[in-house]
């Protein structure tokens, strides 16, 4: 006869899960761990100052707009040689910027209206997409809201049809490249780092985003939100669910997350191959 399940319920192995996670927080190695992933973030921040004061031309930081380039470009079955992308921040979220509550919500517990955005189909026109642009503070911990100060209208336009993209499009796109560039940073760390240490990164920075997406929510009187705004609700929404979706994978084993990534149905691959279906040649 085979083994007796241990849990149940999916419910039962949550509660199992999140208390194996408490635990490993608690223990001298999670502790280490965290202290390891603060001197990182320490580590990070340092060098955007650093790279602040140098000349014109070189990679910055700045406002929650990355500048910093990298031509190690990941696709999904899209390649743009042409197109540098923008290096990942740590995803790791130190203990100061992680919401002041007494634990670290459960992964799938996330705000419904939140949850009713991330099934939204958002749409990103690459036209105008060249080098860096506005992130909108979705891509520096705190994950906290900044608005664009960059007019990306003004960009020279190459799409070879002269059509001129919604700017909501060109922001979304910086966006999406992000999330590509994201996946690709995780893909690698996933795959050789144990679950314990992971699940106290991808907890902690759920808790933030989620944090920030509230904030930014409950500082909008009802339908008066700016056009920028309404796209960190939209895309702050996205990235969260789209991460507590693929930590779930991950759980699952790394044979279950490997071959779930070879597939394309990750659900950041799903949302890119949505966007080419409905932009059709806007994705160059």
């Amino acid at each position: 006869m085979g083994r007796g399940a241990k849990y149940y319920t999916l419910e039962e192995k949550k509660a199992a899960k999140r208390e194996q996670a408490k635990a490993y927080r608690n223990s001298a190695k999670g502790k280490e761990t965290k202290a390891e992933a603060n001197r990182r973030q320490y580590q990070q921040r340092q060098a955007g100052t650093t790279t602040a004061s140098q000349p014109a031309g070189a990679p910055v930081t700045a406002g929650g707009t990355v500048l910093a380039e990298s031509s190690n470009a990941p696709y999904t079955r899209w390649e743009s040689p042409g197109i540098p992308l923008i290096p990942l921040f740590d995803t790791f979220v130190p203990g100061a910027l992680v919401p002041a509550r007494g634990d670290i919500a459960p992964l799938l517990e996330l705000p419904d209206d939140l949850i009713v955005r991330a099934e939204k189909v958002l749409h990103a026109s690459f036209g105008l997409v060249l080098g860096s642009g506005p992130l909108l503070g979705l891509w520096a911990p705190p994950y906290r809201f900044v608005a664009a100060e960059e007019d990306v209208m003004d960009r020279p336009l190459v799409r070879a049809d002269g059509a001129r993209p919604q700017r909501a499009a060109i922001l979304g796109a910086f966006q999406c490249r992000q999330v590509l560039v994201a996946a690709r940073d995780r893909r690698g760390r996933w795959r050789h780092t144990c679950e314990d240490e992971l699940e106290v990164e991808v907890h902690c920075e759920i808790a933030a985003r989620v944090d920030a997406w509230r904030a930014l929510r409950d500082s909008i009187p009802e339908d008066t939100g700016s056009e920028d705004e309404e796209l960190a609700l939209d895309w702050g929404a996205k990235i969260v669910h789209m991460l507590a979706e693929e930590w779930e994978w991950r759980q699952r084993g790394l044979e279950a997350y490997t071959r779930m990534l070879g597939s394309s149905k990750m659900p950041w691959q799903c949302m890119f191959a949505e966007i080419m279906a409905f932009t059709g040649h806007d994705v160059e």
